[in-house]
């Protein structure tokens, strides 16, 4: 039965049903599994705070954000014992706590380096979700280029791990994106191009690109995966 709630709740996170992965995480939680000391414990912890989360942003009921904190401090913990999985999952919903404060700079950060955590220990799936997550929070925060940059590392993981259905999803997303009009305008005011901006591509730039000081910049461009 664990198994079965446990899979649940990770399609529910994958595919960004919150609504059903809060009743798959109750589920769960009613079982009173006392074993934690396992990988899947460890990733309901990690599924538990993105779903606290997420709920938070959605409803702004401040005992989920307290949830979601007592979930980052339960993963540290586990991390300071030496497991590196857990360093992988907490740098994940410390991401999740930093973007809660709109510091975009800081929340970029920290999703890369749990996108590159995931990456050395061969997460294929938690890489591409990491990716997917900063593309969320990237797009949310109207910032084009970002949303373009997460969302293209995260389709390119999800097609290596198999994921056909979230790979034709993002595919639809990118596609509405004004993101690749507006790249041709940033790269051109970064020295890319050597030619001056047209009038279009003038107004692209300060409609999808105003927020970017030198350190977003180089994260907009690395597209490391």
């Amino acid at each position: 039965v664990y198994n079965i709630y446990y899979c649940g709740l990770f399609l529910s996170v994958i595919f960004g049903d919150w609504s059903k992965a809060f009743e798959q995480m109750e589920k769960l939680k009613r079982l009173k599994r006392t074993n934690s000391d396992n990988f899947l414990a460890y990733c309901v912890h990690c599924f538990e705070g993105l779903v606290a989360y997420e709920m938070y942003r959605e409803s702004q009921e401040r005992h989920f954000l307290v949830r979601g904190r007592e979930i980052m401090k339960i993963l540290k913990e586990s991390a300071e014992k030496g497991n590196a999985i857990c360093n992988a999952l907490f740098i994940l919903i410390k991401a999740e706590d930093v973007a809660t404060n709109g510091n975009i700079t800081q929340a970029a950060e920290a999703y890369d380096k749990a996108i590159h955590e995931f990456k050395h220990y061969n997460l294929l799936s938690f890489q591409a979700l990491a990716s997917e997550r900063a593309g969320n929070f990237m797009l949310n925060e109207k910032l084009a280029l970002l949303t373009e940059k997460y969302f293209t590392r995260s389709l390119r993981l999800y097609k290596r791990w198999g994921a056909i259905k979230k790979v034709e999803r993002l595919e639809f997303i990118l596609q509405g994106l004004p993101a690749s009009k507006a790249s041709l305008a940033y790269k051109e005011s970064l020295n890319y191009s050597r030619q001056p901006l047209s009038a279009a591509n003038v107004y692209a730039q300060k409609r999808y690109d105003f927020r970017f000081g030198p350190k977003l910049a180089s994260l907009a461009t690395d597209f490391d995966t």
